[in-house]
């Protein structure tokens, strides 16, 4: 837990920009319903979750990367499947909740399907050499995308950070 709170410490800087809908487009998407303090407060730990979960994702991504890092992989990929499992977890919570309409919610979920096999990959230590740095690269590029969608959530259904 110690190391999953060190990760999620040094967060994610949004990339604006990278959404494929203009502003215009965005005020139409967010909320289905309008919230109540129950469903704020579920929707707000839920995001919660799942920055934490990608933070410490992304975190390990750029970690297992570079051959340098080979005596510490075993000992990084041991934190790969708990925390995908758990972004994985909070993404189906959140659509359980059928509170979002939106593109982003679609990003997410292909960014966490790619970044779930690439965490189990690397995890279940298949991989070698090359092979290894693809899979770490695959991870930090849905991790991000993962991030950046999430950040575009947040921000279509008003929920702070």
């Amino acid at each position: 837990m110690a190391l999953q709170q060190r990760f999620a410490a040094t967060s994610h800087t949004p990339t604006k920009g990278l959404s494929h809908f203009s502003g215009d487009e965005q005020t139409q998407y967010g909320l289905v319903t309008p919230l109540n303090n129950d469903t704020a407060h579920e929707l707000k730990r839920i995001f919660h979750q799942l920055t934490q979960a990608l933070e410490v994702l992304r975190n390990l991504g750029h970690l297992l990367g570079g051959e340098q890092r080979e005596r510490a992989r075993p000992a990084l990929q041991r934190w790969l499947q708990p925390n995908a499992r758990a972004a994985e977890q909070a993404m189906h919570d959140l659509r359980g909740l059928r509170l979002i309409k939106s593109p982003a919610l679609t990003d997410l979920s292909q960014s966490l399907t790619v970044l779930v096999l690439a965490a189990d990959m690397l995890a279940e230590g298949h991989l070698s050499g090359a092979d290894t740095l693809a899979f770490s690269d695959l991870l930090k590029r849905n991790t991000l995308g993962a991030l950046d969608a999430l950040d575009m959530l947040r921000e279509q259904c008003r929920v702070e950070a």
